[in-house]
């Protein structure tokens, strides 16, 4: 029996120690006024074990907080937790433990403070929903920290960039506001990078940077008015990304900027409006490089290529507006860029002074390939006013007419709007005609818009207005008045001198008589 007791004991024994091993995730407090677990962080971090959640009440809290267990460390929102850096060394918090999560926390730096509001050196951390803002270095800041998630941070104001991350593999940057910092967003050695709905505005530098890193997607950020560029991949190896549906505008340089030896990236549906000067640089022995679909005016040139770049394909893009150049390709070593079947803003192409002079396009250089171009050999039908002269007045019923002139298809449909309401179907014909009632009308300047279309392309629309009179005695139009060019619409057969006389007289007699 003895045997059996001794093993009966040692099984109880060691399911006791691994129940308590397993047991539930714990909540630890930490409260300044001393209420709490504890009140202070790195003490709660001190005495937590992994899975247990750290919830920090309000107040201000120190930095130098090194969270090396994986716990979660959650404040009370970003305007009732704060943590100082006014004596920190180096950060806020510094994660080196793995299956972090930090969130609701206010980290606000000093001006002349050195340090990162949160460094991350571990992997699969959730930094989220915190006010990271007026740092001397990065907001964010990471190292080898691959499975990262951030997102839904403010990270303004800093020195250097808002979000920085560095050989960090696999991570996700989203809806992050990362506004008048050096640089935005800036990703270094760091491959499948998800950046999504993140606002880059206003940085010194650039909005968002991929510098060494390769499979990566960047889409629907906002990346405006920064110093330089929207968005950059450069430096080496910056390969197979994909870039789409981003507004990069108005920066001083450049919306999309490809340096050095970028192979291999899609780049579609973008914005590259009004930047300082161009929309779409490439620089120096980038190859196989797509831009597709994507919209490129007001800048001083849409693209620019330069040095040693070749196999860049631009299709389907919208290049107009560009006072210097749609396309520039003249210091790229003679090299010839196919630019065919971009939309240039009009019937007739793209302008090049000795092979192209008939195109009212923006100008390109020497070395584009450029037909065909979208809308090349489709001409747009006409549309014309026959019945009236612009300004005309009318009366009554109007009977408007005009010519539909078909070019290279038939006339599909013919449409007409009175002061911008609905569009009216019209009988297809040539003339055109259109009769309108405009006694509801006692006067106006009437707007009228006309257009016709083959089915594949439109005409210009034509607009034009009528003045309705239809005063008592109004003219125009076929509206009354009579032929005598000296009627002045008064009594027939009278002149205003002789009824006036008359009044005058009449009220004499009657005055006298009363007298």
């Amino acid at each position: 029996m003895r045997p059996l007791l001794y093993l009966f004991v040692i099984v109880l024994c060691t399911l006791i120690a691994i129940s308590l091993d397993n047991g539930e995730a714990k909540t630890i407090t930490v409260e300044t006024d001393g209420s709490g677990d504890y009140d202070n962080i790195q003490d709660a971090v001190q005495n937590a074990t992994d899975g247990d959640v750290i919830d920090v009440g309000q107040g201000t809290f120190d930095g130098d907080v090194s969270v090396w267990r994986s716990v979660s460390v959650t404040g009370a929102g970003t305007t009732k937790t704060f943590i100082d850096l006014d004596n920190a060394v180096s950060y806020g918090l510094k994660i080196t433990g793995d299956n972090v999560v930090v969130t609701g926390f206010n980290i606000k730096g000093s001006a002349g403070m050195p340090g990162y509001a949160i460094r991350i050196e571990a992997e699969n951390v959730t930094v989220k929903n915190n006010v990271l803002a007026s740092h001397d270095d990065d907001a964010i800041s990471t190292w080898a920290s691959h499975n990262a998630t951030i997102e839904d941070n403010d990270c303004s104001d800093n020195y250097d960039s808002g979000i920085n991350l560095m050989g960090s593999n696999d991570c996700i940057i989203r809806r992050n506001t990362c506004k008048n910092s050096g640089t935005g967003i800036y990703v270094d050695g760091s491959n499948r990078i998800l950046i999504e709905d993140n606002k880059c505005k206003d940085n010194d530098y650039g909005g968002i940077t991929l510098d060494d890193s390769g499979n990566c997607t960047i889409v629907n950020n906002t990346s405006e008015d920064n110093g330089w560029y929207g968005i950059l991949l450069g430096n080496d190896d910056s390969d197979d990304n994909l870039v789409h549906h981003n507004e990069c505008n108005g920066n001083s340089l450049s919306g999309i900027h490809l340096i050095q030896n970028c192979d291999d990236n899609l780049i579609h549906n973008n914005s590259c409006k009004n930047n300082g000067n161009e929309g779409i640089y490439i620089y120096y022995q980038c190859t196989n490089n797509r831009m597709f679909n994507n919209t490129i005016k007001g800048n001083d040139k849409g693209v620019r290529i330069r040095e040693g770049c070749s196999g860049n394909l631009f299709h389907w893009n919208t290049i107009k507006n560009n006072p210097t150049y749609g396309i520039d390709v003249s210091e790229n070593d003679g090299t010839v860029t196919n630019c065919t079947m971009n939309w240039w803003g009009t019937w007739f192409g793209p302008y090049h002074s000795t092979d192209h002079p008939q195109g009212d396009g923006d100008a390109i250089s020497d070395d584009v390939l450029y037909e065909p171009w979208i809308g090349q050999g489709i001409r747009p039908p006409t549309v014309s006013l026959l019945s009236h002269d612009p300004e005309e007045e009318v009366t009554g019923e109007v009977h408007l007419f005009g010519n539909a002139t078909p070019t290279d298809r038939r006339i599909r449909w013919i449409r007409i709007s009175i002061e911008d309401l609905a569009w009216e179907d019209l009988i297809v014909a040539d003339p055109w005609t259109y009769d309108w009632n405009s006694t509801s009308i006692l006067t106006g300047r009437i707007k009228f818009r006309l257009v016709a279309s083959d089915g594949h392309v439109n005409s210009t629309e034509l607009i034009f207005h009528l003045l309705v009179n239809n005063k008592p005695g109004g003219g125009g139009g076929g509206g009354g008045g009579g032929d005598d060019d000296d009627d002045d619409g008064g009594i027939p057969g009278f002149g205003t001198e002789l009824i006036i006389f008359t009044m005058i007289a009449t009220l004499i007699i009657i005055r006298r008589r009363r007298d």
